[in-house]
């Protein structure tokens, strides 16, 4: 039954000119949009699972609470076992520790960053910024520290400070 009407209405379309142009451009649309579509996801999907690593001279860890729960915050721990990893693995030379006194504690995040990498064996270079009590802060007092120590080009760190600053 299916069968037979869909046979009908192609030999209906296909008899009459004025209906064949347009359901031919409305396939040929939909058949463009499909093949497109699935271009975009096998590239997505291939730039995803192995997303370029280009070296960098550093890698900037932003603090946060020092202490949970009388514990070691596992997301501050978590975020210097990823620049450790960097680090180990070659991608970045240096470490920036950013992080100033907790409110809450008095601990010194940076400081407590530091003796995490250390404990967890990393043993390249480690700068620290002590001084910040925002994230805002941390960006701004970290650009001097990346400056001064160099890293990469030092234009761009006077080009980052009045950005960060607004």
């Amino acid at each position: 039954m299916i069968r037979r009407y869909l046979s009908g209405l192609c030999h209906l379309i296909w008899q009459r000119a004025w209906l064949r142009y347009p359901v031919l451009l409305g396939l040929a649309v939909v058949l463009l949009y499909v093949g497109l579509w699935l271009t975009i996801m096998v590239h997505s999907y291939q730039a995803l699972a192995q997303p370029p690593m280009n070296k960098a001279d550093a890698a900037l860890v932003l603090g946060n609470r020092a202490y949970l729960n009388g514990a070691p915050n596992p997301c501050l721990t978590g975020r210097v076992d990823a620049a450790v990893q960097l680090g180990s693995s070659g991608q970045v030379t240096q470490l920036v520790m950013s992080g100033g006194v907790d409110e809450e504690d008095g601990r010194v995040e940076s400081q407590l960053m530091m003796q995490h990498a250390r404990d967890i064996g990393y043993t390249g270079v480690v700068h620290e910024e002590s001084a910040s009590s925002s994230t805002l802060e941390n960006l701004y007092f970290s650009a001097a520290v990346l400056c001064a120590n160099r890293i990469k080009n030092g234009h761009r760190c006077f080009r980052a400070l009045p950005s960060v600053a607004h």
